[in-house]
């Protein structure tokens, strides 16, 4: 996903700054990794639709750092990057974050945690990061991977050459592509509607192209309860559409009206899928 609200795999492009909110809430030293615990790499494949995440990993992950209320971006900024900086790595190359005691409960390692993928999850970086785990954790199975970018694409230098493989990894995985969208940010603000993004049109392209289903999630994260952390709450996505919402938003789906931070990923993409 673009910094601005891309899709899977459009990095690379001018960050925006975190919010106080988000400065405030996410505490990197709780985090356990760094230059003193991650030393080297965790091997992962070459391969790059083999560096989904477990689903099961990444809803333990978000409540044991309490990132259900923050954006995507702002975990990126905040948590991935900032981890991932001193090695210039992939986040599922940290062996503090998807190896044992990472956030994947207990027994976890690199080997169970990341692996190929079953489904390939588009989004917008600036909508809510708890809206793409639950979504993701919607009517899912023990042992389910997602591929989603942030983690498996590197989000410094290298990072371009990650994003070539992206059509490759779409048409690899056998569920194919869900694409979560903020039910309020999607239907009011183009900009957070994943499919007024130019990166989440060229992957609802390639998964058009490769015969892949496409599953569209328009709603939000809710908590079951009142009190105790979401997980004890019970952290579950509730849908908020109907079928004339999704209907109209896929009807009006323009390549050449989307939205993107950087026009030369525009341009690139628009010579690619048209």
């Amino acid at each position: 996903a673009a910094t601005s609200g891309g899709g899977g795999g459009g990095g690379g492009s001018v960050a925006a700054e975190p919010s106080v909110a988000a400065r405030a809430k996410i505490d990197l030293a709780c985090f356990g990794g760094g230059p003193s615990v991650d030393v080297a790499k965790t091997p992962c494949s070459t391969i790059m639709s083999e560096r989904g995440v477990d689903v099961g990993w990444l809803r333990a992950w978000t409540e044991k750092h309490n990132l259900w209320d923050v954006s995507t971006e702002d975990v990126v900024q905040l948590v991935i990057k900032p981890l991932t900086q001193h090695l210039g790595c992939r986040f599922v190359e940290l062996e503090s974050q998807v190896g044992a005691g990472g956030g994947g409960g207990s027994g976890s390692s690199a080997h169970s945690v990341v692996g190929p993928a079953d489904a390939f999850i588009s989004h917008c970086w600036q909508c809510s990061f708890g809206n793409l785990v639950a979504a993701a954790a919607d009517n899912s199975r023990p042992g389910r991977k997602v591929w989603v970018d942030v983690f498996a694409v590197n989000q410094h230098a290298t990072m371009m050459a990650d994003l070539a493989g992206l059509s490759d990894v779409i048409r690899s995985v056998p569920e194919g592509l869900l694409l979560v969208a903020d039910a309020k940010a999607a239907l009011n603000n183009k900009f957070l509607n994943p499919l007024k993004r130019i990166w989440c049109v060229f992957e609802l392209v390639h998964a058009l192209d490769g015969g892949k289903p496409i599953v569209i999630k328009l709603g939000e994260f809710a908590y079951n309860g009142t009190e105790g952390t979401p997980d004890e709450r019970g952290v579950v996505w509730r849908r908020e559409w109907n079928k004339s919402q999704i209907e109209a938003m896929v009807e009006d789906v323009d390549v050449l009206g989307a939205e993107a931070t950087k026009q030369k990923d525009k341009d690139k993409i628009i010579l690619v899928i048209l």
